[in-house]
């Protein structure tokens, strides 16, 4: 179940991961703001923090999915690729 720990072309995905996640989040807020910056002040604080909750949440919903859809491919590949080699 944990065999992906031992494999660094895991780690090297899971990095690409973090890193396209975090720069998506900071282009998130970027543009809720700009957005939220036409709104009238009343409106901003709840219209930020609607935005920054569905973006968030709209994420963790395609991260789930992700996950399910490809859920045995990396243990198949691997599995491959040693075959490969040998």
């Amino acid at each position: 179940m944990l065999e992906w720990v031992l494999i660094p072309e895991a780690w090297v995905a899971l990095a690409t991961l973090l890193a396209l996640e975090i720069f998506l989040g900071i282009d998130n807020i970027i543009y809720i703001t700009l957005l939220v910056g036409r709104l009238r002040e009343m409106q901003r604080d709840k219209a930020r923090t609607l935005g920054i909750a569905f973006a968030m949440a709209f994420s963790v919903v395609v991260e789930l999915l992700n996950i399910r859809i490809h859920r045995g491919r990396i243990g198949s590949s691997v599995t491959l690729h040693k075959r490969i080699e040998i």
